[in-house]
């Protein structure tokens, strides 16, 4: 009897008895609908965000438009005061830097001022001179009129006695005259003998004399008091060249006080409480007369200019409240107030200005300065920092 033995022709696996194992199970395979319900949702997502950002900047363009007036082109402005040199010389000392915080009357540089120095001791040696020149004078002056106030009081004295004998004598003449007149009628008549006649004209004779020598005397002491009062005269020379040293004095005062404005500028100071925005010059450098040597600014003292187009004018007027978005601190808004609205686009400030002598036209709107007060905050604001202005005009 034979034994037939069956074949596996498709090489499966003989299973033994005790050995038989179950398949691995397998990961269940993801479903279609799950991955289309994901991606619905991201679009829906990606809609409503690009439908709320359409919506935030359609609010913002309204709120821009209608209660607004947004401009871009503004920025800080401080009043930049350039310190500039009055003299020439070289720089010997220059404290100031960038930045450098200054008051009222700091040292910025200083000019060598040897030179000037010197040419101050020449003119104030020159004044002594002068002052010296004139002490002499008011000496001589004094000598002079101690000297002939004396004379000169005696010869009038003597010229008013003078004259007051001449006076007298005269009438001692008159007198003696008429009575050797009488005597020489008489003596005609045979009344009075001649040797009475003969006396009353030797009387009469003598007092012409003496009235001649009073009247010698009169002249004399004229000339006297003339050269007296010459010698007075004296004195009115020595004043006016006393005058003639005062002006002499006024002008080198003068020039002293010239040169000492020279030594004075010779040390460039700051006018204003401030900060040192730039320097121009090194120590070493020779600056001349109006060469800039620093340009110094007021932190404190700011505000903001915006060009406002010429269309949205007619919607501001000065105090209107102002919202200002400073680039450097997008998160810190800053407030303020129209201070000022200008009365001339920049354009009619533009050195090249346009007159279009072709004919060739093409409108473009115009920009005022509109100035905007805006208070310092830590000193954040600084001169040239761009900004964005929001104008409140709901009122208008």
């Amino acid at each position: 009897m034979s034994r037939i033995v069956a074949r596996n022709t498709a090489a499966e696996p003989i299973e033994y008895p005790g050995s038989r194992t179950e398949p691995p199970a397998e990961a269940p395979a993801p479903r279609p609908d799950g991955r289309r319900r994901l991606f619905k949702y991201l679009r829906i997502g990606l809609v409503a965000a690009l439908l709320v950002g359409v919506g935030a900047w359609a609010a913002d363009w309204i709120r821009s438009s209608f209660l607004y007036v947004h401009e871009t082109d503004a920025r800080v402005h401080s009043e930049m005061v350039s310190v500039s040199s009055r003299v020439s010389g070289w720089i010997v000392e220059m404290p100031a830097t960038s930045g450098l915080v200054v008051t009222k009357g700091s040292m910025l540089a200083r000019i060598d001022d040897r030179d000037a120095r010197l040419r101050l001791t020449e003119l104030e040696a020159e004044l002594e001179g002068i002052e010296a020149e004139r002490a002499r004078i008011e000496a001589e002056i004094s000598m002079v009129d101690l000297r002939t106030e004396s004379r000169y009081t005696s010869e009038q004295a003597k010229l008013t006695a003078a004259k007051a004998l001449v006076e007298s004598l005269e009438a001692e003449v008159a007198y003696a005259k008429a009575e050797f007149e009488r005597a020489d009628t008489l003596s005609k008549r045979g009344v009075v003998p001649a040797r009475e006649l003969d006396r009353q004209r030797t009387a009469y004779l003598r007092a012409e004399q003496e009235l001649l020598r009073a009247q010698a005397a009169v002249a004399t002491e004229t000339a006297l008091l003339a050269e007296a009062k010459a010698d007075r005269q004296q004195i009115d020379v020595l004043q006016r060249e006393r005058a003639l040293l005062d002006h002499r004095k006024a002008e080198i005062q003068a020039r002293i006080d010239r040169q000492k404005l020279d030594m004075q500028d010779r040390t460039i100071a700051s006018t204003v409480n401030g900060v040192v925005s730039r320097t121009f010059v090194a120590p070493g450098e020779y600056v001349i007369p109006g060469q800039r040597i620093a340009m110094v600014h007021d932190p404190e003292d700011i505000w903001v200019e915006a060009n406002i187009r010429e269309t949205e004018v007619r919607k501001l007027e000065v105090g209107q409240e102002v919202t200002v978005e400073v680039d450097a601190y997008p998160d810190r808004p800053f407030t303020g107030r129209v201070a000022r609205i200008g009365h001339a686009a920049t354009s009619q400030f533009s050195l090249l200005p346009s007159s279009n002598p072709s004919g060739n036209f093409t409108k473009i709107t115009q920009r005022l300065p509109v100035r905007i007060a805006v208070e310092q905050e830590d000193g954040l604001l600084r001169p040239g920092m761009m900004v964005e202005v929001f104008i409140d005009v709901h009122d208008r």
